[in-house]
C-alpha cells in the first residue's frame, strides 16, 4: 500500500493498520469527506464509511453508491471493493 493518508480519527487510523493482502490487486485508501475512497489505479472502486449505526463495523460501497457489504474493519472492506472492481473491470475486457 502507498504511503498513509491522513487520517481523520484514530479509529479509522487503527482500522488501517495491518497488512494488505498479498493476492488482491494494489489499491490506495484516501480520506475523503466522511469516508475513504479505494483507488485501483485511476480509477475509484469505491468508498469505506464507519457504520454509525452499528459502531465496530465498516460499509463498503461502489463508485455509484450502490451497497457491497459491511465488514469488521476498514481493511478488509478496501481489500473487498479492490479485488470486486478488479473481477468487473476483467471482466469488461
Amino acid at each position: 500500500m502507498a504511503d498513509s493518508p491522513p487520517f481523520r480519527s484514530d479509529t479509522a487510523k487503527d482500522a488501517l493498520e495491518g497488512t494488505k493482502s498479498k493476492s488482491g490487486p494494489d489499491y490506495i485508501i484516501e480520506e475523503g469527506d466522511g469516508h475513504f475512497a479505494v483507488w485501483v489505479g485511476n480509477e475509484v472502486a469505491g468508498y469505506v464509511s464507519e457504520d454509525v449505526e452499528n459502531p465496530g463495523f465498516w460499509i463498503a460501497e461502489d463508485a455509484e453508491g450502490q451497497f457491497m457489504g459491511q465488514h469488521l474493519n476498514c481493511e478488509a472492506s478496501a481489500a473487498f471493493l479492490a479485488a470486486s472492481f478488479a473481477a468487473k473491470d476483467q471482466d469488461r475486457s
